[in-house]
């Protein structure tokens, strides 16, 4: 309450600095668009398709960095409303301007993670080209690599958290910390975001309007869930066992 005018004007930098990047491919396919159609050497054109096709996925992992960059800007914005500090909009560029390679490492590492629970998908795809008996095979692989990615993302969902509020810790030592976290609370995270299936389907009717108010709303949520267990960490830390496995989920009961 009281927020939404400035967060809008938040989304709306997002989004826009979002766009930007997208430039990016198309200008990257130019000089290979042309190298095909101006070199007549095989070799000389593997080669350049393989330094395009380089550095076109370099272009997109610094795209990802720098979203993830600024999703993580945004979940500081949230922990400072979460908390009853005076929203800045300023604070969007943190990761920016605090320990950036840090913040930049678990975006990477969280990227590599990514691109590995894809591993058996990609096995399956091949293992079909050789045969075609094993079509029950692409199933199961997307199962296990659904599976594998909802892991990590629920591990390591609150290693931005965690080094926002303390941006001298490293980015191995924050997302170890946030796999601690997270065990037992998994699935409180998948119920929590299961809860938001109908402010989602309302966006989509609206044709991404309504993210003006249901994304704030979702990202509030989502720090009261990494404040709640930031106090079950250290209430467990001084021995409050009972208390902390006895915590309601509403911070405020």
């Amino acid at each position: 309450t009281g927020n939404f005018g400035t967060l809008t004007g938040i989304q709306i930098v997002i989004y826009m600095a979002s766009l930007l990047m997208i430039p990016l491919i198309y200008l990257m396919m130019i000089p290979f668009a042309f190298g095909m159609a101006l070199i007549g050497s095989r070799t000389a054109a593997l080669l350049m398709v393989l330094v395009m096709a380089g550095a076109f996925f370099a272009v997109y992992c610094v795209m990802l960095v720098f979203t993830a960059l600024l999703g993580a800007g945004y979940a500081r914005i949230m922990l400072d409303i979460a908390q009853a500090e005076p929203v800045e909009f300023g604070r969007l560029l943190y990761p920016f301007k605090n320990h950036f390679l840090r913040f930049a490492g678990i975006a990477g590492i969280l990227m590599i993670l990514g691109f590995l629970s894809a591993v058996p998908g990609i096995l399956a795809g091949a293992v079909l080209r050789v045969s075609r008996d094993f079509g029950w095979l692409r199933a199961f692989a997307a199962l296990v690599q659904y599976a594998l990615m909802l892991w990590i993302v629920t591990s390591f969902s609150q290693s931005f958290h965690i080094l926002l509020e303390d941006p001298e810790k490293k980015a191995v030592q924050c997302m170890r910390e946030s796999y601690e976290m997270m065990k037992g609370n998994r699935l409180r995270l998948i119920l929590l975001q299961i809860s938001f299936a109908g402010w989602y389907l309302l966006v989509g009717l609206s044709f991404g309007i309504g993210a003006v108010w249901v994304t704030p709303y979702v990202g509030c949520a989502c720090a009261h869930f990494y404040l709640d267990l930031r106090e079950r960490r250290r209430l467990l830390a001084e021995g409050w066992k009972e208390e902390a496995e006895e915590r309601p989920w509403d911070m405020q009961s």
